[in-house]
């Protein structure tokens, strides 16, 4: 059941929380089935019974007044946006009763999912993979859009005859960069914090203004992680991976890989790319892109990652996988550790300084 409203009815009675497959929504899309769900909304795969053909259609289930704004933000970016790596917008429509966003079918596998059954991924396949991403990245902020919730699991990867393309998706958190005129921000939510821990940059995490460079080192933790196994900072809840992210520096390539070698070129971009400060990041994606570009093919990289997961059962693999990122969350809370003893260290010190004072009086 869902929350009742001034007028008693509900917002499950609003839109229908019971969706079953063969239902026509809006007098319009005939529901095929249930491709995902969360906790204020669903996505169907639907046939649009006017245009003849298959497409998602995402609809929202809380019909609060901060949901049905950020539901509506996200159909209106959408919209703005026309590039071969982020998904097509049909038709949005919001109003007090229900909410629908038509877009484009996109069938494939999450990055997420491919890089935890397929690790480590193919060093060109990494590229392209990276590279699309930040191209849609790049038309988003020619439009003033800054994604903020750049992850694996928002990465859709398409094979078609063996090339991979991707496509980005759920602009659910993008939000205009006001930079140019700060009022504009009153639009969102003034101090929200929305993202992935992971992958949040550190302004981020600090509620800050965002930019575009949010996302350059967004997709820095996503590709750290597509050659390492692990993202930058892993800490054990999400209060640790945010303060490390604020904090500490990344492992290098080679320590966070366990062995792994890659050219000192690579290695200062990506780091670039996780710079705390946005000033020393690449200030924009196409400035990424070119340095990307500048580098050798990266299927000619010397690296000893192929060795590192040979070819086991699922099991073994998932062991591995385990042992990975138990080791690397060991490291980092080593460094931060240390600090936290010294600083007990000194304040002890003091404190038998000042008994020793006293009992000599």
């Amino acid at each position: 059941m869902g929350k009742s409203d001034s007028a008693g009815t509900t917002t499950g009675d609003r839109l229908g929380r019971k969706i079953g497959v063969g239902s026509l929504l809006f007098e319009r899309y005939k529901i095929l089935s249930l491709l995902g769900e969360g906790g204020n909304g669903q996505v169907f795969r639907a046939r649009d019974e006017k245009e003849k053909k298959e497409i998602a259609l995402k609809t929202l289930l809380d019909l609060e007044d901060v949901q049905l704004a950020r539901f509506k933000q996200e159909g209106e970016i959408l919209q703005t946006l026309r590039h071969p790596n982020i998904p097509e917008i049909y038709h949005c429509q919001v109003s007090k009763n229900y909410a629908f966003i038509a877009m484009e079918l996109v069938e494939g596998i999450p990055l997420a999912t491919l890089h935890k059954e397929k690790y480590p991924l193919a060093l060109q396949t990494v590229r392209t993979v990276i590279r699309q991403c930040a191209l849609a990245l790049d038309h988003a902020h020619q439009k003033g859009i800054v994604h903020r919730d750049v992850k694996p699991a928002n990465i859709i990867v398409i094979t078609d005859s063996g090339n991979e393309r991707i496509k980005l998706v759920d602009f659910g958190i993008a939000r205009m960069d006001y930079s140019a005129n700060p009022e504009g921000r009153r639009i969102s939510l003034t101090g929200d914090i929305f993202g992935t821990p992971y992958y949040m940059s550190p302004e981020q995490i600090e509620a800050m203004a965002v930019d575009s460079r949010s996302d350059v080192y967004s997709l820095g933790c996503v590709f750290y992680e597509l050659l390492t196994g692990s993202p930058p900072f892993v800490g054990s809840s999400p209060f640790e991976t945010a303060a490390f992210h604020l904090n500490e520096k990344p492992l290098n390539l080679k320590e966070a890989s366990l062995g792994a070698t890659f050219t000192p070129d690579l290695e200062q971009l990506i780091l670039k790319m996780l710079e705390k400060s946005p000033d020393k990041r690449p200030q924009s994606m196409q400035e990424f892109v070119e340095a990307l570009d500048q580098l050798p093919n990266l299927s000619d990289l010397p690296t000893s990652s192929e060795t590192l997961v040979p070819d086991l059962n699922p099991e073994q693999n998932q062991e591995q996988e385990v042992d990975r990122s138990d080791s690397r969350q060991r490291l980092h809370p080593l460094i931060a550790t240390s600090t936290t003893l010294l600083y007990l260290a000194v304040i002890v010190l003091l404190l038998i300084l000042a008994i020793s004072a006293v009992m000599s009086q």
